[in-house]
């Protein structure tokens, strides 16, 4: 009895640790999970981030800007923002949340104040890279610079966001065996087989199962 006590106490250990590195991965993922959150403020210059199923990103525009496109539904697909398509013709699925349209807590709401959330929940064919533009709005009352200085004096910051492609499966077909090889192989006469029927590791595994029992029973 004292082994088969000893017996289990060490199966027990075996699976306390277990559970114990599982639960530190998990703790080590929901870190990682949350460092993701912190949404990238576009308020000048060039931003750049990544999205992809199980990694959204987050984002807002700086004090006084707005996003364009206007519409959600929308993406740039050049840098310069002059052609909007539609956000799903170049990645099937996607979603940018807006931040206007959102029903938050108080706490919730101070954090992710305008914040945009763009979901990808499936991965493209190939790599892509979309494009967001945050352009700064004049004061009402306020007389908008002339053509000529409007555009030194406009405030804008563009958003680079890549998409990775999805990881390719190998489709290859196995290698063709050739004629001469056939006929090699089938003129070649037969190993003679053993007279001791079970295989080498048969015997291993009914030896260890004995000093298993073994063990037992003592």
């Amino acid at each position: 009895m004292a082994r088969m006590a000893a017996y289990l106490g060490r199966w027990g250990l075996v699976a306390l640790l277990a559970t114990s590195s599982a639960i530190l991965h998990a703790s080590a993922d929901k870190a990682e999970g949350s460092e993701s959150s912190t949404p990238i403020t576009c308020d000048n210059g060039q931003k750049s981030g990544t999205a992809g199923p199980g990694s959204p990103l987050y984002f807002k525009c700086g004090t006084g800007m707005t996003l364009k496109p206007t519409e959600v539904g929308k993406v740039c697909e050049q840098a310069a923002c002059t052609s909007e398509v539609p956000l799903t013709n170049l990645l099937p699925g996607a979603h940018l949340a807006d931040p206007s349209k959102k029903t938050l807590d108080r706490e919730q709401e101070q954090q992710q104040k305008d914040v945009y959330v763009l979901t990808v929940p499936n991965a493209p064919q190939s790599k892509q890279t979309v494009y967001y533009k945050c352009e700064g709005t004049s004061a009402a009352g306020v007389q908008p610079p002339p053509t000529s200085l409007q555009a030194r004096d406009k405030k804008e910051c563009k958003i680079t966001v890549t998409v990775e492609a999805a990881p390719k499966v190998s489709t290859t077909a196995p290698q063709a065996t050739s004629d001469a090889t056939i006929s090699t192989t089938t003129t070649e006469a037969p190993v003679a087989s053993s007279g001791m029927g079970a295989p080498n590791y048969m015997a291993v595994t009914a030896i260890f199962g004995a000093v298993a029992a073994h063990d037992l029973l003592l």
